[in-house]
């Protein structure tokens, strides 16, 4: 994923943390692709970046990245307990940043391959885990 085809980030809420911001209203309706919440710090905002959440939106007829991204903000995310947390807690530090994509499989790889190489906090899932092993330490004492 070339990095330069991902979005600027973008403020999720508006300046009074009341809805979306405009920004968010502007995303593409006729595009899917990867997205990710991030979590811009105050102290150092220029370099304090934590990617809070990923996700994915399938391109079909009923399903674009806009509508997907406005989800967060309505009732549908309040039946998911850590996404409810997340804006919560951080609701007026969170950004958006997205990545275009129109293929579905290819969507579905790369959002599996992202939550596993960085493990978001809030994703509740990890897929295709199936063993996690606890730390060995590197060097035993003699």
């Amino acid at each position: 994923m070339d990095e330069n085809n991902w979005s600027k980030q973008i403020k999720y809420l508006n300046k009074e943390n009341t809805g979306v911001s405009k920004e968010i209203m502007a995303l593409p309706n006729n595009r899917g692709g990867i997205y990710v919440f991030e979590l811009k710090g105050i102290t150092l905002p220029f370099i304090e970046n934590y990617i809070l959440y990923i996700g994915r939106s399938r391109l079909t007829a009923s399903r674009n990245i806009r509508k997907r991204a406005l989800e967060y903000f309505r009732k549908e995310r309040a039946s998911r307990v850590m996404i409810e947390e997340m804006f919560d807690r951080w609701g007026k530090y969170l950004y958006y940043r997205y990545y275009l994509d129109d293929d579905n499989a290819r969507i579905d790889k790369t959002e599996k391959y992202l939550i596993r190489a960085i493990l978001p906090i809030y994703n509740e899932d990890i897929p295709n885990i199936k063993e996690v092993r606890a730390p060995v330490p590197a060097f035993k004492d003699e």
